[in-house]
């Protein structure tokens, strides 16, 4: 068991499968996703003023169930909220996405996740519906049924278990310090479970997402 828990890294998340507007600028003319507030998810984004816009520090990833390196980035994100030069309508807060390596691969229908991480930057994970990894995600955060409206997931302060550390991992939110403690604990699951070697970190990360469907994490913690 791990000392840290994903509280320790996000203060929110939120996800939901893209829409065409999301996905595809061609259909809206931006590069914007929307109902993030419908959700209660502007409490971690704040309200800018009228005419005013507030930027994060952001991460973008997208993740597949193969074998291949994710496509990973680092981008400015904007929140803000759009009137339709309407000065008496209520402000629609939206969330604006640069052109960039991650957000060219976006389709319709993809599962996107939506994080507010404690150090005050935005992580966004994207990967096929119906995917593995899509399916890790959602048993990591709490999200059962996944439509195309926004669901906030549950950020618990229990300690991590392997899977969801491995899974971190991928994403680049583990520290150097944590790293230790993780090669400690995988020193003891190969002296649990035998063998001459224990598998490398890729191999086994890929086999934890491989297995997400059927992750429990009340019987992972137990097993191990």
């Amino acid at each position: 068991m791990f000392s840290d828990s994903i509280s320790d890294y996000f203060d929110g998340v939120a996800a939901k499968h893209l829409s065409a507007v999301d996905a595809r600028p061609d259909k809206s003319n931006q590069h914007e996703i929307g109902g993030l507030p419908k959700v209660g998810f502007k409490r971690f984004l704040g309200e800018p003023p009228r005419g005013e816009k507030r930027r994060f520090s952001g991460k973008l990833v997208y993740l597949t169930d193969d074998d291949t390196s994710p496509t990973i980035c680092d981008d400015e994100l904007t929140w803000y909220g759009a009137t339709r030069k309407d000065p008496e309508r209520k402000l629609e807060y939206r969330l604006y996405y640069k052109t960039n390596p991650v957000t060219v691969l976006l389709n319709e229908g993809d599962f996107f996740l939506v994080g507010k991480r404690t150090d005050g930057s935005l992580l966004l994970v994207f990967c096929q519906a119906g995917s593995a990894v899509e399916a890790q995600l959602r048993a990591v955060f709490g999200l059962d049924t996944i439509g195309e409206k926004f669901k906030l997931g549950e950020i618990s302060s229990s300690a991590l278990i392997l899977p969801v550390r491995l899974l971190l991992e991928d994403l680049g939110l583990v520290t150097a310090e944590k790293q230790i403690e993780r090669a400690d604990w995988l020193d003891r699951l190969a002296a649990r479970f035998g063998g001459q070697s224990f598998p490398q970190t890729s191999v086994f990360s890929a086999f934890a997402r491989k297995s997400a469907r059927a992750f429990d994490p009340v019987a992972i913690r137990t097993q191990l």
